[in-house]
């Protein structure tokens, strides 16, 4: 297991804790709600992307409160603690001042993208 996931995803055993509780320990489930947040979670990335070009701070806030939603329940909580930044930035009409946390998310989220697809 990388360096990088463990710093970004806690460690292997608190993150099975986070998502066999999500997941009331069913092995279905927890494929199921991998494969959902690999979907979404690109869409999610780029939409924060597209709402700081545009400053559309409503957009970028509603963008990351999911992201971080979706990443809390698979214990990405660095990574949440990220979309939390942006969140509240973009609740001060910031939007303009996300775009190094987001470029930090981006660049660690990849380690997660990684290490989740081989769970699969």
């Amino acid at each position: 297991m990388s360096q990088v996931f463990h710093h970004v995803v806690m460690n292997h055993d608190q993150w099975e804790w986070f998502l066999n509780d999500a997941c009331d320990g069913d092995p279905e489930l927890r494929a199921e709600l991998i494969a959902l947040y690999l979907e979404q979670a690109p869409q999610l990335l780029a939409a924060m992307s597209v709402a700081i070009e545009e400053r559309n701070a409503d957009m970028l806030r509603r963008s990351a409160h999911t992201l971080k939603s979706n990443m809390s329940v698979l214990g990405a909580l660095e990574l949440a603690d990220l979309c939390d930044r942006i969140e509240h930035l973009a609740y001060l009409n910031r939007s303009e001042e996300a775009h190094e946390p987001l470029k930090e998310l981006v660049s660690k989220h990849d380690a997660l993208i990684s290490w989740l697809r081989e769970q699969m």
